[in-house]
């Protein structure tokens, strides 16, 4: 009973200040390398395929609006149910409309290619994970475990402990094997490191869990880099 007054009057600063510690040092070092690797991007002139910007927009941002208000709503509510068939209508017709454009928003014959779709799904479903895990690992590390802004940063640094390497272990693996064998144990490692996190959050104790968030943290940053570059170069 006492989550909700709390979240109500603190939670926006809390996860802002989260946010903050983490992404901006991250961001300057990201801006620092770009500066020294000096990449050159050519660039072709096109026409903006309006009608599909318009479409793909319209769906995303009713399905995403529909789940958003299940929480307000509910899952057997009128309205909610038509913003999300309306929205997945509208990505099926923003699909065949991109079949007959010259220069398509997306390229949707890419997903013709087995590898690219399969991939494209393992990455679609990572990303349900990964990105809302910062938001609620930021919130519980304050909420729950008492941590300040800066100490909920930490904890998220946990993460990172394992990514790092995982990314870097992940990318050696795809340039000799290719990219299925580090995919497929990427997820798995990362799914194990999920549960075995979840089973120590009612611990409330840091010391419990930080070595299961740094197996998840290998995991995904394993198979992440994988899965996105393959899929690239499928296409």
């Amino acid at each position: 009973t006492a989550v909700g007054p709390i979240l109500g009057g603190y939670l926006t600063e809390w996860t802002w200040r989260a946010i903050f510690w983490v992404n901006v040092p991250v961001a300057i070092i990201a801006l620092v390398l770009t500066f020294i690797a000096r990449p050159v991007t050519p660039t072709r002139p096109g026409r903006l395929d309006f009608r599909g910007l318009v479409l793909i927009s319209g769906g995303v941002g009713l399905v995403v609006f529909g789940l958003q208000q299940t929480q307000i709503w509910g899952w057997r509510n009128a309205t909610t149910i038509t913003c999300m068939v309306a929205g997945v209508v509208l990505l099926v017709v923003f699909g065949l409309a991109e079949l007959r454009e010259r220069q398509p928003l997306v390229d949707v014959r890419a997903f013709k290619i087995r590898a690219f779709l399969v991939e494209n799904i393992v990455l679609f479903t990572s990303m349900m994970v990964f990105i809302p895990i910062f938001f609620f690992a930021s919130v519980y590390a304050q909420v729950a475990l008492g941590d300040t802004a800066q100490d909920a940063g930490l904890y998220l640094l946990c993460f990172f402990a394992g990514f790092a390497p995982g990314v870097q272990i992940g990318g050696r693996r795809l340039d000799k094997y290719g990219a299925k064998e580090v995919v497929v144990a990427g997820s798995f490692i990362s799914a194990v490191g999920f549960f075995l996190w979840a089973s120590k959050a009612t611990d409330l104790s840091l010391r419990h869990q930080w070595y299961y968030i740094v197996i998840d943290g290998f995991g995904m940053g394993l198979m992440l880099g994988p899965a996105n570059t393959d899929a690239i170069n499928q296409v």
